[in-house]
């Protein structure tokens, strides 16, 4: 006779083997995001945004467009900045930077902004703030 601890544990591992298929389903190919599609959502939801867009062409820049976005209610407090690069090798080589780095942290303290820094990849996109309420635009261009 099969003890209930056993079973128990039986039935443990058989769900987790059923999960385990369902979470590799969910990695998809990042939505290809232009710089004209944050500045709008980020102007439309009443974000102040200022910008720069380069110029591929003529430019030997990583970055395609650098946009910081400013709450239009705590504008000196409340960042996001955004940069678009070339490629998600770029892109992931400054999140690795930036994520939770012990020496932003300081610097960022000593000027009166003691949280951490939120950096995230989505592809091609670099994005980092202090607020994470700042980047709801920005997942809804995600989904």
């Amino acid at each position: 006779m099969i003890s209930s601890n056993k079973i128990n544990k039986i039935i443990i591992v058989l769900f987790a083997l059923l999960l385990l298929p369902l979470s590799a389903c969910n990695k998809s190919e990042p939505k290809d995001i232009t710089c004209e599609e944050i500045i709008k959502v980020y102007e439309d939801a009443g974000y102040i945004v200022e910008y720069h867009l380069h110029k591929e062409e003529m430019t030997d820049s990583d970055v395609i467009c650098s946009i910081c976005i400013k709450d239009s209610k705590n504008s000196k407090d409340n960042v996001l900045y955004i940069d678009r690069y070339k490629d998600e090798e770029t892109a992931s080589s400054y999140v690795k930077d930036m994520k939770y780095n012990v020496i932003v942290w300081f610097m960022s303290s000593i000027y009166g902004e003691s949280r951490w820094l939120k950096s995230e990849q989505y592809g091609v996109i670099h994005y980092h703030t202090y607020d994470s309420k700042m980047t709801k635009p920005l997942e809804s261009l995600m989904e």
